[in-house]
């Protein structure tokens, strides 16, 4: 992926041959429960030849989550066409009007679902003028190529609350003073106000906002935007008690109405402007009625303005689905009505192709009056403008390129490349993704899998906080997990396993395997060099109380490696910690969890690789790995993220990240087989050699835990014990429970085994495993006037539960029926409530009834 141009022959000027095609999607938020179908970003790329040289080209879009899975079909297709194709570049540039849309490449779904595929249409229109940008076609056709320098005005964003407080109030008070923001001159600001739709207290508000003594050199615009359109009378009754607050106390120079009405009522946006007019007639204030969700077309901009005179019109790339139909759409607004503002609403999102698209539609058009932007949209965090390629790893930002795809590796969701890869030696990883659910993208936490495992026994359980719960059943002592450790465990033995100095003096004690070594007490690097060199290498150094591999380094070969590996530990989260030396263990990496009976299952943990398919660079390989780990619930979170211990790994082996390895050659991306750090994990227990699982069995009774995840290094996992040499490395007392999520292998359940022990040790009665639950919720907390109820239900209907949910100050009981997985899937939104809410407690209880299909709220 370079931006240096290389000649290859067969190819002219005027035609750009399409050899490999790129879809991608991917996460550019933080994503919380609240939001249900958060957006994805998309990205449609070609690589080919032009006039004998290499060609690149990207599009970009962010998509609601509610289209996201048909907008990925339809570019799917687009990608399919596009590969192998030749685009005469030449012939189209003479004769654009030819084609339905600037861009080539308009397929039948474009035209047979113009709503739901709009933003596919918008991304591949991106892709188009990226290549007559770069091909200089898009400034002979009058667009301004040079556009570094345009800015969108920002509007900032106000919540009205539904119930304010005084705490509301005071933080209103005076918002529209004077302002940082009038050292320009030139820019008044906006701020784009979210209104409640209740007339009264919403108007109230706006007059706190305008109370102040200094009125601003540069007034602001208040720019009022609906979540929900209003009915008709409703919105009559608004712009009617908002004109009259304008005359009797003004609250700035300019207000605009935006989306007061459902879609599709021109006639009636035409009437409330009229109505504002009357009443400002004799004031300088104005009320101007504005149409955005209105006009996403040309048919129905035409219906608008037949209709009558409107203030402003706001045309949204989004809504249209194109860049270029509004240039003709500003156009022929200013013939019908030249005292029309016409708008440009910017994206939502910080994309930084669709961030220069809109400002080469607002530079060439001299139709548009404003272009303006929520000061929310760079919450958007992949490709933000801005980011420094001199602090990157590898940048490589060419003039035929802006995107690195490197920062995307850690936010891939799904990839495609065209023409696909052959078979490969790449064995099939296991598809999870069903186990995502609505508000819950990266899956539930360890902890409601353990909960789940619990009601499917048919047990009551208590939810106390994010990282504790009880099993519950009346006439029996409750069990407590914290994280995956029941209360039964001793803080004695926790304290162990957590101390790996003491670990591994009761290993030895018990005569079970662990690598020669010592430890050595912090702040003394030279008397660790000392002892270290004593032992001889190679070596492994890594912190007393590490975890996930942090500040961990292994094969050190010579003293400078060995100081690097103190400054590692120095570096990480355990800076400080007493320092574990041990002589360096040849062996796969393994995990096996085990109680003091049985063991449950045995994980091997691989370092992270990707296997060259001849056509793909290192580069994209990662991607394609980081969408296989995207569809597991234990590694969804653990993306491999590059960074110079990648580069440095790939040196050793003789490649750079932009190299197509061989067909089925193996790249291995780190030397530490460790989940966070991009490996891999594949389920052996069918294979393991019974003594190998006694060993781990023996290991976890000698710590007195009940149960233990046990790191081996063992050269075959199919071989005694007797017949190689094997090594213990650690002990974990709360190994995580989601190897019921391996990358490779058959899964195991290992939550269910660790519920039903803890629940036998108490006595409890349980029931065969149910997949189906149906169960009553009481949840206490901070609830009253929050919308806690109907939140609870939009979540329930969301993940296709059946049941009801009542209201009753700050308790709220329901009844769920439904899949397990996606009801105790509600149970973890539920804990994490709405915005206002504050759940303190969930309490659960299987129950004999089932509910009626459906979700609904009583009153």
């Amino acid at each position: 992926m370079t931006a240096a141009a290389r000649p290859t022959p067969g190819s002219t000027a005027e035609e750009l041959r399409i050899d490999r095609v790129s879809l991608i999607q991917y996460s550019g938020l933080s994503i919380h429960a609240r939001v249900l179908n958060p957006p994805l970003g998309f990205l449609l790329g070609i690589k080919g030849t032009r006039g004998g040289e290499e060609f690149e080209a990207w599009g970009e879009a962010a998509v609601p989550g509610r289209v996201t899975a048909q907008t990925w079909r339809a570019l799917h297709e687009t990608a399919a066409e596009l590969e192998g194709s030749t685009i005469s570049l030449g012939t189209w540039a003479k004769q654009p009007r030819q084609h339905a849309r600037f861009s080539p490449w308009w397929t039948k779904h474009r035209f047979s679902n113009r709503n739901a595929y709009r933003f596919a249409n918008l991304l591949i229109e991106s892709l188009a003028l990226e290549v007559l940008d770069q091909t200089g076609i898009l400034a002979s056709q009058g667009w301004a190529v040079d556009v570094d320098e345009v800015a969108a005005q920002r509007r900032h964003l106000i919540k009205l609350p539904t119930k304010p407080t005084e705490a509301h109030r005071q933080r209103l008070h005076g918002l529209l003073g004077p302002t940082d923001e009038e050292s320009d001159e030139t820019r008044a600001p906006i701020y784009r106000v979210e209104c409640t739709g209740n007339v009264d207290a919403d108007l109230a508000l706006l007059a706190h906002m305008a109370d102040t003594d200094t009125l601003p050199a540069q007034r602001p615009t208040l720019w009022l935007t609906f979540t929900n359109p209003l009915a008709t009378a409703t919105a009559e009754a608004y712009v009617d008690k908002l004109s009259a607050l304008q005359v009797s106390t003004p609250l700035t120079g300019r207000v605009i109405v935006e989306d007061v009405l459902p879609g599709r009522r021109p006639a009636q946006l035409v009437r409330l402007q009229k109505r504002a007019d009357a009443a400002l007639s004799h004031s300088e204030a104005t009320l101007s009625i504005a149409a955005r969700r209105d006009i996403n077309s040309a048919a129905a901009l035409k219906k608008l303005l037949r209709s009558g005179h409107i203030d402003v019109i706001v045309l949204d790339p989004n809504e249209w689905g194109s860049f270029t139909a509004l240039r003709d759409a500003a156009t022929s607004t200013k013939e019908a009505s030249a005292n029309v503002q016409v708008w440009l609403n910017g994206s939502g999102f910080g994309c930084v192709l669709t961030r220069r698209r809109e400002a080469q539609l607002f530079a060439s058009t001299a139709q548009l009056d404003g272009y303006c932007l929520d000061d929310t949209a760079d919450k958007w965090s992949t490709f933000q403008p801005g980011w420094d390629p001199e602090k990157a790893i590898a940048p490589r930002v060419g003039p035929q390129q802006r995107i690195d795809l490197l920062q995307l590796a850690p936010k891939i969701d799904k990839y495609l490349s065209l023409p696909a890869a052959g078979p490969s030696k790449q064995p099939q990883a296991n598809d999870f993704s069903s186990d995502f659910m609505p508000g819950l993208p990266t899956g539930m936490a360890k902890q409601w899998h353990l909960e789940m495992s619990a009601m499917q026994a048919g047990l009551s359980t208590r939810r106390l906080g994010r990282h504790l719960f009880l099993i519950e059943q009346a006439g029996r002592e409750p069990v407590g997990f914290t994280e995956s450790q029941p209360s039964t465990t001793s803080m004695a033995s926790r304290a162990i396993a957590r101390e790996k100095g003491i670990t591994r003096a009761l290993l030895d004690h018990h005569d079970l395997p662990i690598a020669p070594g010592f430890l050595h007490p912090a702040g003394d690097p030279d008397g660790a060099e000392k002892r270290a060199l004593e032992m001889g290498f190679p070596l492994v150094v890594k912190p007393e109380g590490g975890s996930q591999g942090m500040g961990i380094t292994t094969g050190i070969n010579n003293v400078e490696q060995l100081r690097r590996a103190f400054e590692a530990v120095e570096n990480s989260r355990y800076a400080g910690a007493d320092l574990i030396i041990e002589r360096h263990v040849t062996g796969a990496d393994y995990r096996i969890i085990a109680t003091p009976d049985e063991a449950l299952a045995v994980i091997r943990r691989d370092n992270a690789r990707v296997w060259g398919d001849g056509r793909r660079t290192i580069e994209e390989l990662i991607l394609e790995a980081n969408t296989l780990r995207r569809r597991n619930p234990n590694l969804c979170r653990r993306l491999i993220d590059p960074d110079q211990h990648l580069f440095d790994t790939l040196e050793k082996q003789g490649y750079t990240i932009d190299e197509i390895p061989a067909a089925d050659v193996e790249v291995e991306l780190s030397t530490l087989a460790n989940l966070s750090q991009g490996g891999t994990s594949t389920e052996v227990f069918e294979e393991t050699h019974p003594t190998i699982l006694d060993l781990a069995v023996r290991a976890t009774r000698s710590l007195g835990l009940p149960f233990a995840g046990v790191d081996l290094l063992i050269p075959d996992h199919r071989v005694s014990v007797h017949d190689q040499s094997l090594t213990i490395t650690e002990m974990n007392h709360n190994a995580a429970v989601l190897l019921r999520y391996p990358m490779y292998g058959p899964p195991r359940d290992v939550c269910e085994a660790l519920v039903r022990q803890a629940g036998k040790r108490a006595g409890m009665d349980m029931t065969p495993r149910q997949e189906t639950l149906n169960i009553t919720v009481t949840i206490t907390g901070h609830l009253a006037d929050t919308g806690y109820g109907t939140w609870f239900a939009k979540a329930a209907r969301a993940l296709a539960l059946n049941g009801s949910v009542r209201e009753a100050g700050d308790t709220v009981s329901a009844h769920l029926h439904g899949e397990a997985m996606r009801v105790t899937g509600m149970l973890c939104l539920a804990h994490k409530g709405s915005k206002r809410s504050l759940p303190v407690e969930i309490h659960t209880q299987p129950t004999p009834s089932a509910p009626p299909r459906g979700f609904t709220i009583d009153r």
